[in-house]
């Protein structure tokens, strides 16, 4: 088993984070009014966050990572997004929302497929 399978034993973890995160993106088209400013602070801090510590993970791990720069790319994408909503406050509603929805549903596509390609 490589260094990384050991490491990640809890591969249904991330695979349950994608899955929370496409039904995050799907609620905020449904209901974009529903507390903007709230939700949108949130958000930005998730996604800085995210993006951090996602980004020092694949440059830790990058020799054990199949295709690194892929998730070194997907990463950075996150914190930029998570950036610039808490950059700019005077976005939009309607952009501001389309940044959330196509973040969460990215950030979840890529976890799951992510999920599948660790050992189980």
């Amino acid at each position: 088993m490589t260094k990384i399978m050991e490491t990640l034993k809890k591969w249904w973890l991330v695979l349950i984070l994608g899955i929370i995160s496409i039904g995050l993106g799907i609620w905020a088209l449904a209901n974009p009014g529903a507390g903007f400013s709230a939700v949108s602070l949130i958000v930005a801090i998730d996604f800085i966050v995210v993006g951090v510590f996602s980004v020092a993970y694949v440059i830790a791990n990058r020799d054990i990572i199949p295709a690194w720069g892929w998730d070194l790319v997907a990463a950075i994408i996150i914190l930029l997004l998570g950036i610039a909503v808490a950059a700019i406050p005077g976005l939009s509603e309607s952009i501001a929302i389309w940044l959330f929805t196509f973040g969460f549903i990215f950030k979840g596509i890529f976890s799951i497929f992510k999920a599948f390609t660790f050992d189980h």
